[in-house]
């Protein structure tokens, strides 16, 4: 029983050392514990098994993420050189109807009539369907371009959006 005493006073003694380096410390109840890991539950936190299957699955999303970027890259790189494309036919067609027009003139008082007409309204054909390009141009870069950067922003932010609770908090 002596021994046991010497133990217990040992105890104690460590206790009140541990207690004089450390002054914050205090015993907390089982109450307590249970509600600070209720609070925890509440937060919505990861637990420790989800971290380790989001670290292992990691290639396996990770190259899939990749991929889609991948692929969102090359469809805007596909617009983009479509884009580059319409444009480069707007100004070509333009270009070509103002020079038929000019040719026409030229023949029309150096050559035959019939070819500088020709040619006059070959010029105005051609620059009409130019002006059309310069519209189509204007439309898809006012009008269509923000409607679509928009969807795609839309798109790419829904994957991080929270999702609103339908329930009415009391």
């Amino acid at each position: 029983m002596e021994l046991i005493d010497r133990i217990r006073k040992r105890i104690e003694q460590t206790a009140e050392e541990a207690h004089a380096y450390v002054p914050i410390t205090r015993v907390i109840s089982e109450a307590e514990v249970k509600e600070i890991l209720e609070q925890e539950e509440k937060k919505g936190g990861w637990s420790a098994a989800a971290i380790v299957l989001v670290v292992l699955t990691s290639p396996l999303w990770l190259t899939l993420l990749l991929v889609v970027a991948s692929l969102l890259l090359a469809v805007v790189a596909i617009l983009f050189g479509i884009a580059v494309a319409v444009v480069a036919v707007m100004a070509s067609l333009v270009f070509a109807g103002f020079l038929l027009i000019g040719f026409g003139f030229s023949t029309l008082f150096t050559g035959g009539v019939a070819v500088g007409l020709g040619l006059t309204g070959a010029g105005l054909s051609v620059l009409g369907l130019g002006i059309l390009a310069v519209l189509l141009v204007v439309w898809v870069s006012g009008v269509f371009l923000p409607w679509a950067v928009r969807g795609i922003i839309g798109l790419c932010k829904k994957p991080f959006e929270k999702k609103k609770e339908s329930g009415v908090a009391a």
